[in-house]
């Protein structure tokens, strides 16, 4: 009918009607038809600002917003003056293009036209401003309104929600409260329950979740939508559901909103529950659902569930969609299953930084470092500017393969790209630094940070931790503490684990004491951590008690305790509980094996050491790497099984690496076999030539077999290569502080005094009988 009225016009000569043309202009409007509605305009010679305000609006409401402000301009060339109605489609365009520039201009044009104190107009700023991130200036805006009304408000509150200044929308509604006859509506609730979300703030959110109920605007579907989600946001999705049965309208908003709720609480199943129940009443899912979905799939590990998912995706037109497309690689990588999602990545037709982000991260996350080198690569080839999340996944590789030249490659990039002063990427630097061993450089970039977060300080203390320096990283906990940062469940794991490397019982407990009043003895992180400290610390009563406390016991539970009773030479109480382990739904891993098949070998279980190893394939399906050949060469190894330890060697699937030749030429000290010693450090001079401890320890097998001759021979070969062996090192715990000592050193304040007591000891040692063994120790001497 509307074609038919146009087409007439056309016939009839009276498509120049300024009256006509605005009528079929509002119906065009009304049904979108940009085409049609472009025709009528251009078939009007001299359109007014009535006309122009018409076309702006179809322009507008069909998102062409570079059009609406082409039009504006064409507007002012013309001589046609904007009015109260143009403004606000115009500001609107350029809050959706984000066009901060171009609104400043507009707004000064208002200013000119002298409707900078009309209250429509002045709203439009407002969410220009606020759309354009300048929260400032939308304020200053609103402060200088001389009347305001419920929409004002509402753009100032939402404008501050959706820029994550949350306390000030709330406060800000607050003063809205104060103004008589100002009554919220629904929009400016869902504003401030957006900002109740944000700051999880679950109190906060019933209040206003009541004052909802009161104003009557709980049956309001995005209202109850929003209640769906600062529930979710605030952890509580038991109350969120609750919201959800009991209204009486759901769309796919609010079925979505459930769904990211579960899936961001870690409520896998809940969400794909949720999924089925939505699509049975009928309602699909959108993209955003899916990613949610997909986040759900990730979080759990639920590969299946993830692929029949995307069967979905491809069947109903969403693999195009940049964000379903994301979230598939995302979850593909946190199932292990990268191959699927580079293949999702590779088929995408256009990728931005997030999917280079993602698949990169997929790969470090997973191991695969080289893929993460090349992959960075081929990301700058192909035009795409890495920024900081690139950096830290990058970063992540070069700590995990101690690549060092990699990591100061990566420095540099950083230096020049200006991006060292974000935290996350500086963070990354010291974890990278610290984890290749160059722990001077680490604390520099640590102590030249302008802002830490909880982060830095734990990628330093664990730095400390991991690299032996226990004392360093007790003291930088103290500093922390000084500074008022607060420690969380990752900073206690570091300190628990340089409490287990320096065997401190006492600063262990004391950490422990203040874990309980930190709230943090429920971490399964922090858990883990305690039961390994105390089982290293020799208390396997104390860590046994916690373990057995544990609400969930977890692999790396199992795992750490198997490996405490292992040390200590437990080796049955060990293999008890890993049965114990077996009978239930958890399945071992590479670790729980390591530390199943050191308890055999400390033990001396070498018939249980080889049918646990054979089971770790057979029955776990878990292909052994070199930590546990080296388990099973030590167990041969101690039990005196020399030649068969060398025979497993040589037939090896994977190459040995030294220290599981080392691990042999250990055993061959232990059992004085000089022949099998011989030819296993042949090996190992081969392959690490620099590392003199290999010669010390094949000097000391020739002395503890009386060849004396052939110990010369060794220490005359070390001195021409210029090799000297390290020197040991111990510690004592002083008045709650530890204090190290290398052989021979003399550069303690105290030491005259402390050689002074080792004399007396020695004597007192003497007197009681005790002869020391002396024939390893000018040979380890330089």
């Amino acid at each position: 009918m509307l074609k038919q009225v146009h087409s007439q016009m056309l016939i009839t000569g009276l498509e120049q009607d300024i009256f006509l043309a605005a009528k079929l202009l509002n119906m065009y409007a009304k049904y979108n038809n940009t085409e049609n509605a472009n025709l009528v305009f251009d078939k009007v010679e001299d359109p007014d600002v009535y006309i122009c305000n018409l076309m702006i609006k179809v322009y507008t409401q069909n998102s062409q917003w570079k059009e609406s402000l082409s039009l504006y301009k064409k507007m002012q060339c013309a001589g046609i003056k904007p009015d109260n109605f143009t403004f606000p489609f115009v500001l609107k365009a350029c809050a959706s293009l984000s066009d901060l520039q171009e609104g400043r201009e507009i707004h000064d044009d208002i200013v000119e036209a002298g409707f900078d104190s009309h209250v429509v107009v002045e709203t439009a700023l407002i969410n220009m401003y606020a759309k354009c991130r300048c929260v400032e200036d939308a304020r200053q805006v609103f402060d200088n309104m001389p009347e305001t009304d419920v929409f004002s408000w509402s753009a100032m509150i939402a404008g501050y929600a959706q820029n994550g200044y949350a306390k000030k929308a709330l406060v800000i509604f607050e003063e809205m409260q104060m103004v008589e006859g100002m009554l919220p509506d629904a929009v400016v609730m869902v504003s401030v329950l957006q900002a109740c979300g944000d700051l999880g703030d679950l109190q906060q959110g019933m209040l206003v979740h009541d004052y909802v109920v009161r104003c009557g605007f709980e049956l309001d579907v995005q209202v109850g939508n929003s209640l769906v989600a600062m529930y979710a946001k605030c952890g509580s999705t038991e109350s969120s559901r609750q919201v959800f049965e009991k209204m009486t309208q759901k769309n796919v908003v609010s079925w979505t909103a459930m769904i990211v709720g579960y899936a961001q609480n870690r409520q896998g199943i809940e969400a794909l529950e949720s999924l089925s129940e939505m699509r049975l009443v009928g309602v699909e899912p959108n993209s955003v659902t899916i990613t949610a979905v997909m986040l759900a799939c990730a979080d759990w590990g639920f590969l299946q569930q993830g692929k029949l998912i995307h069967d979905y995706v491809v069947g109903h037109g969403f693999a195009s969609n940049e964000f379903v497309a994301n979230s598939l690689i995302d979850m593909y990588a946190k199932c292990g299953n990268l191959k699927d999602a580079r293949l999702v990545f590779d088929r995408m037709p256009q990728r931005c930084i997030v999917s280079w982000n993602t698949m990169i991260a997929g790969y470090a996350q997973n191991g695969y470092h080289i893929e993460v080198f090349d992959m960075f690569n081929q990301m700058q080839l192909a035009g795409m500017i890495p920024d900081s999340f690139t950096t830290v996944s990058v970063l992540s590789a070069c700590a995990h393969v101690a690549g060092l030249q990699q990591g100061k490659w990566i420095h540099d990039y950083v230096i020049r790209t200006g991006l060292e002063s974000n935290i996350f990427v500086a963070n990354g630097l010291i974890d990278m630094y610290a984890k290749c061993k160059n722990l001077d450089i680490a604390r520099q970039m640590f102590d030249r940070m302008c802002s830490r977060d909880v982060v830095s300080w734990n990628v330093m203390i664990s730095g400390y931790a991991q690299n032996g320096y226990a004392n360093e990283a007790l003291e930088l906990f103290a500093e922390m503490q000084i500074v008022d940062a607060k420690p969380d469940a990752e900073t206690m794991a570091s300190l628990l684990l340089a409490c287990s490397n320096l065997v401190a019982l006492q600063q262990g407990m004391w950490i422990h004491s203040y874990v309980i009043r930190r709230g943090l003895e429920f971490d399964v992180f922090v858990e883990t951590a305690l039961i390994d400290m105390y089982a290293k610390c020799g208390n396997l009563e104390i860590a046994r008690r916690l373990f057995d406390t544990l609400s969930k016991k977890t692999v790396v539970a199992y795992s750490a305790m198997i490996a405490g009773y292992g040390m200590h030479g437990y080796g049955e109480d060990a293999l008890a509980l890993f049965s114990q382990m077996q009978q239930t739904s958890l399945k071992p891993n590479g670790v729980t094996f390591i530390s199943v098949l050191s308890a055999c070998s400390h033990s001396g279980l070498v018939d249980e050491g080889w049918q646990h190893f054979n089971c770790m394939s057979r029955d776990y399906r878990i292909s052994p790497m070199l930590q546990h050949y080296a388990c099973m060469v030590d167990l041969l190894g101690r039990a005196g099984h020399l030649y068969e330890a060398h025979d497993f060697i040589e037939k090896m699937p994977i190459h040995p690496n030294a220290d599981v030749w080392g691990t042999l030429l250990g055993a061959c000290k232990i059992h004085c076999n000089t022949v099998v010693g011989e030819r296993v450090a042949e090996i190992l001079f081969d392959m690490e030539p620099e590392n003199a401890g290999y010669y010390v320890l094949l000097s000391n097998l020739y002395a503890a077999a009386g060849k004396w001759g052939e110990v010369a021979k060794v220490r005359t070969k070390m001195k021409d290569k210029g090799l000297k062996k390290t020197s040991g090192w111990s510690s004592i715990q002083v008045n709650n502080r530890f204090h190290s000592f290398h052989s021979g050193d003399r550069s303690h304040p105290e030491s005259i005094k402390i050689y002074a007591i080792l004399e007396t000891l020695t004597r007192h040692m003497k007197n009681a009988g005790y002869m020391p063994n002396t024939n390893f120790v000018l040979h380890d001497m330089d």
